[in-house]
């Protein structure tokens, strides 16, 4: 239970976000909608690049613009646990209400109601989300433990302890994040970030070719972390 709670917070953690996707027109061409205003980080925009060490490996480059209202990540790495191997090569992109996961290999994705998009709205009184991040984290069991500069970046280091999990914070920015289950460590970890950044218009469009089916709810992975931090 615990290695699975574990994958849970690392997917959380390293995944989860907020926005407002661009809609297919008849063509099946992505059309932008207007993007809700949303702060979701410290700084305007950023370009993070990460290598990721232990039981997964390989890299995540975190992309985000608008004070995180419009924001892609792309991950390519490989999972090894337990006998079993998972590679994968996918972006994800979130604009408002929201979510794409992608699948880059077989250019398949899932469309899904960004997680908590409205309960987080709700707590903060605004579209400043940045104001309940530390009521988010403490909801989940976690507790800052201590500070650590990375990349000149002064983060907070917040601890999760019932499920194993460690992310050292900058201006809501995740720098780094351990994950520890049953004998085997997920480490992911900036290698570079650059703030402040002017973008292409096009950074954050639907690859041409891919198709798109609805998705389930990720709301549930919160929920099961949740619940696994109370009776903790």
């Amino acid at each position: 239970m615990k290695t699975i709670n574990a994958f849970l917070a690392f997917l959380l953690l390293t995944t989860v976000a907020f926005g407002r996707v661009p809609e297919a027109n008849k063509n099946g061409k992505e059309v932008k909608n207007s993007v809700t205003k949303m702060k979701r980080y410290g700084v305007k925009s950023a370009v993070v690049e990460y290598e990721i060490s232990g039981a997964k490996t390989g890299t995540e480059k975190l992309i985000f613009d608008d004070w995180g209202a419009k924001e892609v990540k792309y991950e390519n790495g490989k999972i090894a646990v337990s006998g079993f191997t998972v590679e994968d090569n996918r972006m994800t992109i979130i604009e408002g209400d929201w979510t794409y996961k992608i699948d880059l290999k077989s250019k398949t994705g899932t469309k899904i109601k960004t997680p908590y998009l409205d309960e987080m709205k709700q707590a903060a009184g605004s579209e400043d989300l940045t104001v309940v991040g530390e009521r988010i984290m403490k909801k989940m069991g976690g507790k800052i433990i201590g500070q650590e500069v990375l990349l000149g970046k002064r983060c907070d280091i917040w601890e999760i302890e019932s499920v194993g999990t460690k992310s050292w914070v900058w201006e809501w920015i995740t720098l780094k994040t351990e994950v520890k289950f049953m004998g085997n460590s997920i480490l992911v970890k900036a290698v570079k970030v650059d703030v402040n950044t002017s973008l292409p218009s096009n950074t954050f469009d639907i690859p041409e070719g891919v198709s798109i089916s609805e998705g389930s709810p990720a709301n549930s992975i919160l929920d099961m972390i949740k619940n696994k931090s109370k009776k903790n």
